[in-house]
């Protein structure tokens, strides 16, 4: 038996487990019995969040990656962000001795958005958490800064990966939530918050940034104020922190210099606590989106935004794009 035969075979068996897990879990989070409400749909090895072994590194912050996205369907640019390294400005001298990366990766789908929800023709939650498994296959033990490498077969999973659910719409909301999550599992591990405690990094693109900033999501500005610089501090704050991908803009999407202007002087504040860093995504990865690869696939083109040089099926992983055909998703038929 071949490796690739292996490997196929290893990413059926998750596809098939997820697909029977799923129903069930998303069900009873809808109904509220998960507590907390997150719930994990997929982990590469029974540890997670945790290396798979156990290692006698000396004790810090957990580091956790979270891209949360509606995966409608997950994009080669939402791969970019799960596999860029963490900031090297957020390095410290522990770390001379201790690895910069981040120590685990999540991959977080919100069933419930405050500014999106199913419609006619979109994947169901659970052709989205499948999707989702395809690419958790993609991401590497090692990460790295610049363009995602060439695409090969997938390799059975080393990095240390989850996938997981949440009905929590907002990010505070989320932070919380999966804070009180991962304490526990770790305790359940024999590793106690007195011992390692959760670091989460949000990978945002510039359009959800903007929502994080936006008065319209919070009750007043002093209350925006108070709930983002608590997301932002480190313990006994949130010890949460962002890296916000540069992209191509939308025209819908305002840039920060017409923000509010308490949008605007908060987002300087907080950026001066070193706690928001931006990365630099390749140019062409930045243009890449799930709408595009909706809409192309809804008015029967082969072409993306009518950019006749690129098709749909270059915005997503060979695997993604044989799951889209396969299921028929996003086709007007």
């Amino acid at each position: 038996m071949t490796e690739t035969m292996t490997t196929q075979e290893h990413i059926r068996g998750a596809l098939l487990a997820v697909r029977r897990a799923a129903p069930e879990i998303l069900a009873r989070l809808q109904r509220g019995l998960s507590q907390p409400p997150l719930e994990l749909i997929y982990t590469s090895h029974p540890r997670w969040p945790l290396p798979p072994l156990p290692s006698n590194n000396a004790t810090r912050d957990l580091r956790v990656s979270i891209l949360d996205s509606s995966f409608n369907p997950p994009t080669k640019a939402h791969l970019a962000l799960a596999c860029y390294s963490r900031p090297a400005e957020w390095a410290s001298s522990e770390d001379q001795k201790i690895s910069e990366e981040y120590d685990a990766n999540l991959l977080l789908l919100s069933v419930k958005n405050v500014d999106k929800s199913l419609k006619a023709g979109d994947a169901t939650y659970v052709q989205r958490l499948e999707m989702m498994t395809l690419l958790a296959h993609r991401i590497p033990s090692v990460t790295f800064d610049g363009p995602i490498p060439e695409e090969a077969e997938p390799k059975p999973v080393t990095s240390n990966v989850a996938i997981a659910v949440t009905d929590q719409p907002t990010f505070v909301g989320k932070s919380s939530v999966l804070s009180q999550f991962l304490t526990e599992r770790l305790s359940t591990l024999g590793e106690g918050p007195e011992t390692s405690r959760p670091e989460l990094t949000f990978l945002l693109g510039l359009d959800t940034l903007e929502r994080l900033f936006s008065l319209r999501y919070y009750p007043s500005d002093s209350a925006m104020a108070c709930s983002l610089r608590k997301f932002l501090s480190p313990y006994p704050g949130d010890n949460c922190r962002i890296v916000s991908a540069n992209r191509v803009f939308i025209s819908s999407i305002p840039s920060p210099e017409d923000w509010a202007i308490e949008s605007r002087s908060l987002r300087e504040d907080l950026e001066k606590s070193g706690r928001i860093a931006t990365i630099n995504l390749d140019q062409q990865l930045s243009t890449y989106s799930s709408s595009a690869v909706r809409e192309s696939l809804a008015k029967g083109d082969l072409s993306s935004s009518g950019n006749e040089s690129l098709i749909w099926k270059d915005l997503v992983t060979s695997e993604v794009a044989r799951y889209i055909q396969e299921h028929r998703l996003y086709t007007s038929q």
